[in-house]
């Protein structure tokens, strides 16, 4: 039993809680928000070379990602996980999905979050934390951080969704048929709203940047500098420094997927809320404060959308089951129709051939 008396334990605690805020004044935590294939890859692989480092292990590079993908395991597993057990998907177009979340993400959950954090920041001290689910648990990374002292960064990038789900159909799905292609497309664009909408309503309370995918290839080092100033991070070598080990690493060939509203078949209101939260971006993507009363009405207007759409689901598959069950009930009527012919028809026979025997033995007799 520990004989150390409990005003001392107390004062210890609070001596070690200090000694690890005052450690921690010098951390980084960047957090990346972006759903896959918005160049989050890209922005985390450039600040890994730039001396914010992702903690390891991290995922291999694979086909749809040959250069890295540079998200930690452990933080993919656990969302996943998270996702998997919660049936939600990695993109999920359900307004305010992180709600739903938060009772899995509570107790021991937020215990190995934090103390994973911790780990990491004892081995450096700036780290980038990028999976493309963590725009679903944004309130356990920064609850986590605020338990260790550390105030998380948020860098947000920004993909037009027309060219999100083009990419995604052609790395992850690949699908052919013109019916699932269209339903699919609906489901990436709805959910890179709700995605984007989310990262900037749970970012607002902290240091953010907005990084544009197609500004980040054009010219990496001016965005990796107003990254790094905007979030205050200290680059080692910094995006001046020449050479750099991200000239090798962003290209512009990386945007290999360019696809318009025109290529797409969605419905016209979803693609013009897309457009219109697309267009409500800009000024955060020049450092500017942006409108966050406008970003709401985006958001009343999307989950106005979706329930809407989900109405109309639901009446088209009640419709659907009264009619399955009216054709089924129109199937038994002929078929009661049927036998009752044939049984007619049956017994009509059965009274020709009895008069025919009939007949005959008249004759014969």
């Amino acid at each position: 039993m520990d004989d150390q008396p409990t005003d001392a334990r107390e004062t210890s605690s609070r001596d070690t809680s200090s000694r690890e805020t005052s450690s921690r004044e010098d951390a980084r935590v960047v957090i990346v928000l972006g759903p896959g294939r918005s160049g989050t890859s890209s922005i985390a692989g450039a600040l890994s070379m730039s001396g914010v480092a992702v903690p390891g292990p991290a995922i291999s590079a694979d086909d749809s990602n040959p250069r890295g993908h540079f998200e930690p395991s452990w933080m993919v597993g656990l969302q996943h996980r998270i996702l998997t057990e919660a049936r939600v998907g990695d993109l999920d177009p359900t307004p305010r999905i992180a709600d739903r979340l938060r009772p899995y993400a509570q107790g021991e959950v937020r215990a190995e979050v934090r103390a994973w954090i911790g780990s990491a920041l004892d081995e450096h001290d700036q780290v980038v934390l990028k999976d493309p689910r963590t725009v679903h648990f944004v309130d356990l990374w920064t609850e986590a951080c605020d338990d260790l002292g550390v105030k998380p960064r948020f860098l947000t990038m920004l993909r037009h969704p027309a060219e999100v789900s083009g990419s995604r159909n052609t790395y992850y799905f690949q699908v052919t048929d013109p019916a699932e292609r269209r339903a699919g497309a609906i489901r990436q664009v709805a959910g890179w709203l709700n995605a984007a909408l989310e990262a900037e309503r749970a970012s607002r309370s902290y240091d953010r940047v907005f990084v544009r995918y197609q500004d980040l290839l054009a010219d990496w080092r001016p965005e990796l500098t107003r990254v790094a100033d905007q979030l205050d991070l200290r680059l080692q070598p910094p995006a001046d420094a020449s050479p750099h080990p991200v000239e090798d690493f962003i290209d512009p060939g990386l945007r290999r997927v360019t696809v318009s509203w025109d290529d797409l078949d969605v419905p016209v209101a979803l693609a013009d809320l897309a457009q219109r939260t697309w267009d409500a971006f800009e000024p955060l993507t020049t450092g500017a404060d942006g409108d966050p009363a406008a970003f709401d009405r985006l958001r009343e207007d999307y989950d106005r959308y979706f329930t809407d759409a989900l109405d109309l689901t639901q009446a088209a598959r009640k419709a659907g089951e009264r009619a399955a069950r009216a054709a089924g009930a129109e199937r038994a009527r002929q078929g009661a129709e049927k036998a009752a012919t044939r049984a007619r028809r049956e017994a009509e026979s059965r009274t020709v051939r009895a008069r025919l025997r009939a007949a005959a033995r008249r004759i014969r007799s």
